[in-house]
Parts: C-alpha cells; structure tokens; sequence
C-alpha cells in the first residue's frame, strides 16, 4: 500500500502505547514515597524501546525525576522507535470475541456513517466472510446482511405479457450508491490488512483449509468489476410478486450483474469505480 500509508498507521498505533507509559509514569509520580532516599535517585539511560519497557517492568528502578519530563523522554523514544518487533501495540481478540472491535474500526470508513446499520450485529466477520464467498460466483449473502429495501415501486411499461423497466427506476438505488461511493478505499484495505488473520481463520472454518481468503477476497471484488453485457429494453414477466427476464441468459446471469442492470449505468459505474479503487489500495 504505499509508505504514507505505512507511517499512518504507524502513528495509529503507537498513541496508546505513548499513552500507557504517560499513565504509568503518573502512577509511579502519584504513588512513590513523600520522601526518596538519595541513594536512589539515579536517572535510568532511556535510549530505546527496550529500555523504557525495563523500567515499567523492574519496580527495583526509580526513576527519580520530573515525571513530565520522563514521560516525555519515553514519548520521544517510543516515537523514534514506533515500529518496534517486539511490541504487538493491536494484539487482534479471539475470533469469537472479535465484533466490539472490529465494528469499531469501521466507524470512519466512510463519511456517511448510515451503512453501518446493514451488518449483521453478531458473527460479524464470519458473515463478511461468507458473503465474500458467495461474491466470489457473484451472488449477493443478502440473507446475511441487513440490507437496506428499496422503499419506491418498481415502474414498468406493461405490453401484452412482458414488461419493460423505465429508466426512471435507477434514481431508486443512487441514495445507497452515493453512500457506499464515500468509502475511503485506503481505510478499508488497511482495516482488512489489520484483521486479516481473523478473516483467514474463519474463512477456514468453510471448509478451505487448503485457501487463503485473500485469494477469494480478490477473486469477489473481479466478479464486482464485470459489467453486465449491453443489452437494449431487457424485457420482463411477472412471476408471483417478482420480476424476472424474458431471455433466460440474462436471468442466467450472476446475481451482481442483475443488480447493475436494475440500477443503471451511471450507478453501476459508480460502484465498479469504487471496487477497483479497493482492488488497488488492497496491492
């Protein structure tokens, strides 16, 4: 992903760690003796990260200093050494524990905040996996997500038998399409890449253990970059209270593509657009 982004999410992550040792360091200056002996007062070498993690974990060591300004020398090393191997600073919960944290992450993905309400408030992950996996054969885990419903009435042009769609029906989709065109393709990649040991450990629980579900994550948004094939005054009938095509190789067609057609080219270009902007931050 490039290395902006890398240094964004360096600094994301080391705020609580920098936060915790300011914590720390106001906890010793708050609970130490009224008076220190001057023996002890021996200011420890704070030069790397390693050093500031000895002096938290020795409770033998006092620093013996202004705390603000020991926990600013501390801010300043944890700063310089924000990448540090040995600190896990977003050590990911058990799979089973992962909702709470993982919803949250998704908080500022995109700037209008309504999508939210169409995931599942449970299994969140295993779900997106599963929905994954169907859009890998472009089918849509509507039963999985809390999509939103399409509150107008669809507008056809009755003939005989047959119907066929007005263009005016494509104004009912763009409220969700303009919606999901605010997502922050970077922010996405990035919250994927943070959990994806999440995602592959309940991708295997499908049965793939022989997959990764990068893989399947990559193969579904190609799926949702195909645009369905030009046709002109696709024609409809009625069966039971739904819609479906006369020419059976377009209802034969992947369930994504269906959608593209209902909702038009304008949208359809929207969503194609955002799916390669993913595709690329995801590289």
């Amino acid at each position: 992903m490039g290395d902006g982004h890398a240094l964004e999410k360096q600094a994301t992550r080391l705020w609580p760690f920098a936060l915790l040792i300011v914590i720390a360091g106001l906890s010793w200056f708050l609970l130490r003796p009224d008076t220190i002996p001057d023996e002890t007062l021996v200011k420890p070498v704070i030069e790397s990260i390693d050093d500031a993690l000895e002096v938290f974990a020795d409770p033998e060591i006092d620093p013996g200093l202004d705390e603000q300004v020991y926990a600013a020398d501390i801010m300043r090393v944890a700063d310089e050494h924000s990448n540090h191997p040995d600190i896990q600073l977003d050590e990911l919960p058990a799979l089973d524990r992962s909702d709470r944290q993982f919803f949250e992450s998704l908080q500022g993905v995109a700037s209008a905040p309504e999508w939210l309400s169409w995931l599942p408030t449970d299994e969140l992950v295993r779900k997106l996996v599963t929905v994954v996996d169907k859009a890998v054969d472009g089918e849509i885990g509507r039963s999985l997500l809390s999509l939103p419903s399409i509150e107008d009435t669809i507008e056809v042009v009755e003939s005989g038998e047959q119907y066929s769609l007005l263009e005016s029906n494509y104004g009912r989709y763009s409220l969700y399409v303009n919606m999901i065109d605010t997502f922050n393709a970077q922010s996405v990649a990035g919250i994927y890449t943070r959990f994806e040991p999440l995602f592959e450990s309940a991708y295997s629980e499908l049965g793939y253990s022989n997959r990764n579900f990068r893989t399947a994550l990559e193969r579904a948004l190609r799926q949702a970059s195909i645009s369905p094939p030009p046709v002109r005054d696709p024609k409809l009938k009625k069966v039971g209270d739904r819609y479906q095509y006369v020419d059976l190789s377009i209802e034969g067609l992947p369930a994504i593509q269906k959608l593209y057609l209902r909702m038009g080219p304008e949208n359809s270009g929207i969503l194609r657009n955002k799916v390669a902007e993913i595709q690329q931050a995801l590289q």
